[in-house]
């Protein structure tokens, strides 16, 4: 999250962002996260940033996300 300004975004894909960082960010605080969840948006913030591949940050970010998965 702390990152994303740094990325350069357009809007839509920022928003579609931080949708799924919300959504990691609840499941991470729930008592029964869903795996299945969390597997999903990590797959998803994978494939916008891997669409970045130019960006230095993105491809750290994508780096770090192939470790969770």
């Amino acid at each position: 999250r702390n990152k994303l300004g740094e990325l350069e975004l357009d809007v839509n894909i920022q928003t579609e962002i931080e949708s799924d960082i919300e959504t990691l960010e609840s499941q991470i605080k729930s008592p029964r996260p869903k795996s299945k969840v969390i597997k999903e948006c990590l797959t998803s913030l994978r494939t916008i940033l891997e669409g970045m591949a130019g960006n230095v940050i993105a491809s750290l970010l994508v780096q770090q996300i192939n470790n969770f998965l």
